[in-house]
């Protein structure tokens, strides 16, 4: 999920495609047009009209929510994908707790009242009564059901949740699978401490781990998190790293929201997907402001079908009434028949709006940087102009 407005960090492009029912064949990989950082995100798209309320779709209250943050909240209470799941009956109210100020989630899960991007998130599950990302839980639920019906009798269940933040994600795995073994992945020690807190209101338990996704047992030297603006060194972990240190074979469920590592983290996966060592599969990707790639959406895809996955659910980035896009797949043969239907943003709705004006300023900046070269190389003398020629054709080559 993504609020108005997100930091940036940009992990290098790998793979440009867009084959949503493609053979399972990659892309070779592409060197990206420019090294310039992307132009910044549009502003919020304006405000315009209010959806008219539905029992799960309460009009918003923006007395306490900041102008640019409104849009946000109206353009994700109009969509009506999981107005239908079921709710508890003080769904998206906040209530006393003895830990503080509590919000009920639709199944009854609580948290910590704003703990998740404050107001903003808040707001929304009060007027979808306990549902925040609407497209994805609706799939969410489905997983849930299907895992009921199907999972492991030979074991509790698993669920991995890499960028756990508030859990809230691990918290209703386990409202369904009290027994389950909960794994929480999140580099930001505030936000790990946040889930932690969480589980604690709910009384669960569950293995917290501080570190980044990277290079498998390795580490990464300068990571900035979300509220620390300071570099700080963590581990790192890759898929194959992660389930040797817990100790497990296989996971039932694995939600990655990991703002812009999902390309590396799932190449690296590709041999384990292959071999089933996931079943369900719940993927964030992320705008081009976020990864430093405008295909992202795109090559997690193309990744994900050549690694032989099934494709239940998804919507690109633009297409997300919240902000991030999302795809849910299977690499279990008996989910081969699952599918969630998803309705679809309008991109000039969507967070990061239409991509026809960043295209356009794209253009821009290659005409202005050739402009640059143009001017420069006339400077040169000839004999090292021919020369820099040469170098910038074989470049180009």
């Amino acid at each position: 999920m993504e609020v108005w407005p997100k930091r940036s960090c940009a992990p290098p492009p790998m793979i440009s495609s867009d084959k949503r029912t493609s053979p399972k064949t990659m892309t070779d990989p592409v060197i990206p047009p420019v090294d310039n950082p992307p132009p910044a995100a549009p502003s919020p798209p304006p405000l315009g009209r209010l959806a008219p309320p539905r029992p799960n779709g309460l009009t918003p209250d923006f007395s306490k929510v900041p102008a640019p943050f409104q849009s946000r909240i109206a353009m994700t209470v109009s969509c009506t994908d999981a107005d239908d799941l079921p709710r508890v009956a003080n769904a998206g109210e906040v209530i006393d707790h003895p830990s503080g100020q509590v919000q009920v989630m639709h199944n009854g899960v609580l948290v910590e009242e704003g703990c998740y991007y404050g107001v903003v998130s808040g707001e929304i599950i009060r007027c979808l009564r306990g549902i925040h990302e609407p497209q994805e839980e609706v799939v969410f639920s489905a997983i849930m059901k299907r895992l009921a019906e199907t999972g492991p009798t030979d074991r509790p269940p698993t669920m991995i949740e890499l960028g756990s933040f508030w859990a809230y994600y691990s918290l209703w795995f386990l409202n369904n699978f009290p027994n389950g073994n909960s794994i929480c992945l999140e580099p930001d020690a505030h936000h790990l401490a946040v889930g932690r807190r969480n589980f604690s209101i709910n009384g669960r338990t569950g293995t917290f781990i501080n570190a980044a996704i990277g290079v498998g047992g390795g580490s990464i030297r300068g990571f900035v998190t979300e509220t620390n603006p300071n570099p700080i060194d963590l581990p790192s972990h890759d898929l194959d790293s992660l389930l040797e240190t817990c100790k497990i074979d296989n996971v039932d469920v694995l939600l990655s929201d990991i703002q812009g590592g999902e390309v590396p983290l799932l190449i690296r996966a590709s041999e384990r997907l292959r071999q089933g060592a996931v079943r369900f599969l719940v993927v964030s990707t992320h705008d081009l402001w976020i990864t430093g790639s405008a295909t992202t959406h795109q090559q997690v895809l193309d990744i994900l079908l050549w690694s032989g996955a099934h494709i239940i659910a998804e919507h690109s980035v633009s297409e997300s009434y919240s902000g991030d896009g999302l795809i849910v797949a299977s690499f279990d043969p008996r989910d081969k028949d699952m599918t969630v239907q998803l309705s679809h943003n309008r991109s000039r709705d969507s967070l990061f709006g239409e991509w026809e004006p960043r295209a356009e300023s794209y253009r821009l900046q290659l005409h202005e940087a050739k402009e640059k070269l143009e001017r420069l190389e006339s400077l040169l003398p000839l004999r090292i102009r021919r020369k820099f020629l040469n170098v910038w054709n074989a470049l180009k080559n």
